[in-house]
């Protein structure tokens, strides 16, 4: 982003989210995230950044839970579970080489 001189404004680490049919930010959180993935039907937004797991109620827009880890987060994903229904999401930890999982129920409540 630039300033109305043209000069390139910082922007502080944020997470927002943009309603681009009618023009307006729906929500703002000071969240360092870099990571995202929609859950199915979209109900829920997980985004990572640093050493947490956010994640986003779609319909309030309101984060409902923030998971902490000891090192940062590289990635996250959601993907299906054995049974071929219910969703997994998976958030890869590179420090300490390991795949955290669980299932979404989990991270909803």
């Amino acid at each position: 982003m630039r300033d109305e001189s043209g000069t390139l404004a910082a922007v502080p680490a944020q997470l927002s989210g943009v309603d681009f049919a009618r023009r307006e930010s729906l929500f703002s959180y000071p969240l360092d995230v870099h990571s995202f993935a929609m859950t199915p039907g979209d109900r829920y937004l997980l985004a990572v950044g640093g050493q947490q797991l956010h994640v986003v109620d779609a319909g309030t827009n309101r984060v409902v839970k923030t998971v902490f880890f000891d090192s940062p987060a590289a990635g996250v994903a959601v993907g299906a579970g054995a049974d071929g229904r219910n969703a997994i999401c998976y958030v890869w930890l590179p420090e300490e080489n390991r795949l955290f999982f669980t299932g979404l129920s989990g991270l909803a409540s």
